[in-house]
């Protein structure tokens, strides 16, 4: 299941918040439009994060990312996170496509 957020509560609240063996269960993955850093503060659970170009491709990404950090990629135009060891990357691979 993919989340956008795109209003700045939704962007704030992230996987903040959320049960994170629900979001393993329902393969939840949250998607941020415009954005090229994100946080972990206030999260329960480490997790995967993907920085994506214009095109969709993966530019970088962090696996196991605990709470309490900030990430950040200059070039990135969107991120997708969601709870880490949730399934193996595939398609988040660094180079790949995902939109």
């Amino acid at each position: 299941m993919l989340l956008i957020a795109e209003r700045f509560g939704q962007r704030l609240r992230g996987m903040m918040g959320r049960d994170a063996r629900a979001a393993v269960r329902s393969g939840l993955v949250m998607g941020f439009p415009r954005c090229s850093a994100v946080h972990t503060i206030g999260m329960g659970c480490a997790l995967d994060i993907a920085f994506l170009d214009a095109a969709g491709g993966v530019l970088s990404v962090y696996e196991g990312v605990a709470p309490g950090r900030f990430v950040h990629c200059a070039d990135a135009c969107a991120v997708m996170e969601r709870v880490s060891g949730t399934e193996p990357f595939g398609y988040w691979a660094l180079g790949g496509i995902v939109c």
